[in-house]
């Protein structure tokens, strides 16, 4: 399943390791290579790598409100009213706002912009940054199951794993199991 567009993919995709609907391409798990609920994203083109990873830091996401009691019961006459309004829409995070609006046009991958505005109501521990060197960008990512999946990314290679997994492999053999680089204690 594609997390950005919520469709269903078949297993063999003639269009290769991605999307068949938004082009999104499927970011795996380097140990069991399952697919890892992330949505790519991209950085407004004013704002740097660094200047993105500091607002990133510093970010002070929106507090998510109390759950609101959408239902409004009304009794009219001899019959009972239940109505759920959905129009209110205060607190909800820009990023899924941009998500939701996505329009896909032609064959090529389109990844949401984002601009400082929607940076500084991210959550950190939400956003993953594979920090390439020069002249490459970085590539960043959000989770969109937070709670559920648990991911980790190793400094060195940049690669991203489910916890569980990276952590057993890690206790098991002491480095990576991509890269083979030891983590130092710190």
């Amino acid at each position: 399943m594609c997390y950005r567009c919520s469709t269903t993919n078949p297993i063999l995709n003639p269009k290769g390791n991605q999307c068949v609907n938004c082009q999104q391409p499927f970011v795996h798990s380097f140990i069991n290579f399952e697919v890892l609920p992330l949505v790519e994203f991209m950085i407004e083109e004013d704002i740097s790598d660094e200047e993105a990873v500091q607002i990133l830091n510093h970010a002070i996401p929106l507090k998510k409100s109390e759950p609101v009691d959408k239902w409004k019961a009304s009794l009219e006459g001899n019959s009972e009213r239940l109505v759920f309004n959905d129009t209110d829409e205060e607190g909800q995070d820009p990023f899924i706002g941009r998500l939701l609006s996505i329009e896909q046009d032609g064959n090529d991958f389109k990844p949401i912009v984002v601009s400082r505005s929607i940076l500084k109501n991210m959550t950190r521990s939400e956003v993953y940054v594979l920090e390439w060197p020069k002249p490459l960008r970085f590539q960043f990512f959000k989770t969109l199951l937070p709670d559920d999946v648990s991911i980790i990314k190793c400094l060195f290679c940049q690669k991203l794993f489910h916890t569980d997994d990276f952590e057993l492999k890690y206790l098991q053999f002491g480095y990576c199991p991509f890269c083979r680089e030891k983590h130092r204690e710190g």
